[in-house]
């Protein structure tokens, strides 16, 4: 082989190899005490209430400490997944390339989830943790009112209730129990893992001599 050729043959495998030496650089021991902090995305409220799960990938170009100078969105399964994980990478220290076993500016490539496990119920429920509880109405405790109150409403995809009606002897009673329900959070039916629209119907019963705390039970 004539020397000249011989020469552009190296030059060019050394070239090829180039890549996976950075990649083997960032593997040793000296790279494990680069710092980075990678900042956790929040999960955008919009997509929340509409029950979405999902991903995004970004990628940044990055200084030879790791910040990033400046990112896009490559693909989002929703756009707002795609701006919450633009959002976290560019507040984020990342781990760029190394060559011969030194960080160098470099395009770095991140992945987010974006993942909720939702219920999948054919009829709304009622979202305790976010609605809180009904109290026993002082004036109906005074006056020793007790009853039973039957509750409508019809609760959208994303979990707001709307056109609440009220059943039962007691005024006052109904008034509360339209009230709570009126304005308490939902999680929506789903039909083939869709949210739906869909009618929630529930009863209270307050009963005089129950825990003041958590007065009521829901049927």
């Amino acid at each position: 082989m004539p020397y000249q050729k011989f020469c552009l043959t190296i030059i060019s495998l050394c070239a090829a190899l180039t890549p996976l030496c950075a990649f083997a650089d960032r593997t040793q021991e000296n790279i494990s005490h680069f710092e980075t902090h990678l900042y956790q995305p929040h999960f955008p409220g919009s997509e929340l209430a509409l029950h979405h799960s999902g991903s995004a990938d970004i990628t940044c170009h990055v200084t030879a400490s790791g910040l990033p100078i400046s990112c896009r969105v490559d693909k989002a399964t929703f756009p707002n997944f795609g701006q919450a994980a633009l959002f976290a990478a560019i507040n984020s220290i990342m781990l760029p390339d190394f060559v011969d076993g030194a960080p160098v500016a470099s395009d770095v490539h991140q992945h987010y989830n974006f993942n909720r496990q939702y219920p999948n119920s054919p009829e709304p429920l009622l979202d305790r943790a976010a609605s809180g509880k009904i109290p026993y109405p002082p004036g109906a405790l005074d006056a020793k009112i007790s009853g039973k109150i039957k509750v409508r409403c019809r609760v959208d995809i994303i979990g707001t209730a709307h056109d609440c009606t009220a059943e039962g002897d007691s005024e006052l009673l109904k008034e509360t129990a339209l009230a709570y329900y009126s304005t308490a959070r939902y999680v929506p039916a789903y039909k083939d893992g869709i949210p739906v629209e869909q009618d929630y119907k529930s009863s209270v019963n307050w009963e005089l001599g129950s825990d003041t705390e958590d007065p009521f039970k829901t049927r």
